[in-house]
């Protein structure tokens, strides 16, 4: 807890935590550690086009804010795993990030939509195009 803490002072966004519909399908965890750097990770379930069981991701993201306006739109781009674990096999694939957020002024909520293309190493390796949709509440 000490050092989700200290993750959540770096940059003054906090640690959000909400719920993402994609790969994997469950909770979403983002951490700042810089002004524009963040650790994000999901758990829950894969998608159908995968054997079930469970899913977590990872990814390192860097932000920046391209858009200007009143509103923040930050794109993000990043690096990281996913590893999946059902009755049926065992995944593991290497991903990237790509997305855009919505952070609504004067709110603790962001809403973001991600591209991750992923190379998964199963019994034979596949690439695939993943995507997140969701939204985190910021403490």
């Amino acid at each position: 807890m000490v050092l989700l803490a200290h993750v959540g002072l770096a940059q003054g966004r906090g640690l959000g935590l909400g719920l993402m519909i994609g790969e994997p399908t469950g909770i979403s965890c983002k951490g700042w550690v810089t002004n524009s750097g963040a650790i994000q990770l999901g758990i829950g379930w894969p998608s159908t086009s995968h054997t079930g069981g469970t899913a977590i991701a990872a990814e390192y993201l860097w932000h920046s804010h391209v858009f200007r306006s009143r509103e923040s739109f930050p794109l993000s781009y990043g690096l990281g795993a996913i590893f999946g674990v059902s009755n049926a096999t065992n995944t593991f694939g290497a991903r990237g990030a790509f997305g855009i957020a919505w952070w609504p002024r004067g709110s603790s909520i962001d809403i973001f939509l991600e591209l991750n293309p992923t190379l998964y190493f199963r019994p034979s390796s596949t690439f695939e195009f993943d995507f997140g949709f969701g939204a985190r509440y910021f403490f």
